[in-house]
């Protein structure tokens, strides 16, 4: 297929919009994922939609920039799903809920929920990997966001610390690390190839003049042992590609009908102009 065509297709998908008086959230059902976060006619807080970088022999797995979800195991890569259509399960001017195909590998499927409050600046984002048969081992859902470039990411330095996970024997350069915050401008100059970094915290926060996103993980952080790499958090960078990726991840755990997983977060947005 020409690469123009497979391009236009992906940005042209049409998406589902929720909003309110102060976000916005585009959500794509064909391409299950959510391609725009931002204050109404505001920039967009994800990096652009983009080509897939690869496909699996099915046309399955392709990173097409935004806020994705997955399912990762421990024993290798993310559990792949066709790429067809989502079902939309609910859709009104503040909640849209996306019913993803079903794996090929397992009787699963992952279920989107996107609710934007009445009168509020959040936004409370819910994937769910659902079962209908049995489903053999442990698995945890990631919610990644692709972050536009102009943004810093912030971690306190009272919730935690980032470590390397690959990529560098160090933080530094890549991380700035001021009293209270940890701090990645994005790009940054310190990043040279691709760079994955670690932290078991319980937010996150992205800032670009005049406004704030923080993104906090829902429910109980876990014990850090419960999670891949030991960490809730992962970013993802590489100054090669330009792309850089900030991801919550769910503790491992088995999904079965009667036991499904959840990996819920909210963003809530506030000025910088204060």
């Amino acid at each position: 297929m020409n690469i123009l065509l497979v391009l236009i297709g992906c940005l042209a998908a049409d998406p589902v919009v929720v909003e309110n008086a102060f976000v916005r959230v585009e959500v794509v059902p064909d391409l299950f994922l959510i391609r725009y976060i931002g204050v109404l006619d505001k920039h967009n807080w994800l990096a652009p939609l983009d080509l897939p970088q690869s496909e699996g022999e099915n046309g399955e797995n392709g990173d097409f920039g935004g806020f994705v979800c997955e399912l990762v195991s421990p024993k290798g890569p993310e559990l792949a799903f066709p790429k067809e259509p989502a079902e939309i399960v609910t859709k009104n001017p503040l909640r849209v809920v996306l019913l993803g195909p079903e794996s090929k590998k397992f009787p699963v499927r992952l279920k989107l929920d996107v609710q934007v409050p009445m009168a509020e600046g959040n936004i409370i984002v819910t994937v769910t990997a659902v079962a209908s048969g049995d489903v053999p081992g442990k698995f945890a859902l990631r919610n990644t966001a692709c972050i536009a470039q102009g943004t810093t990411v912030r971690i306190n330095t009272s919730d935690g610390e980032f470590r390397p996970l690959a990529g560098t024997a160090s933080v530094f350069p890549i991380v700035n690390k001021s009293f209270c915050y940890w701090l990645i401008p994005i790009p940054s100059p310190g990043i040279q190839q691709h760079v994955v970094l670690g932290a078991h915290v319980p937010q996150v926060s992205f800032h670009k003049t005049p406004y704030a996103w923080t993104r906090y993980c829902g429910g109980k952080l876990e014990e850090k042992g419960t999670y891949l790499e030991g960490s809730n958090l992962i970013c993802t960078l590489d100054g090669e590609k330009r792309e850089y990726q900030v991801t919550f991840q769910s503790p491992l755990a088995e999904i079965q009908p009667d036991s499904p997983l959840v990996l819920k977060e909210e963003w809530s947005l506030e000025s910088t102009n204060r």
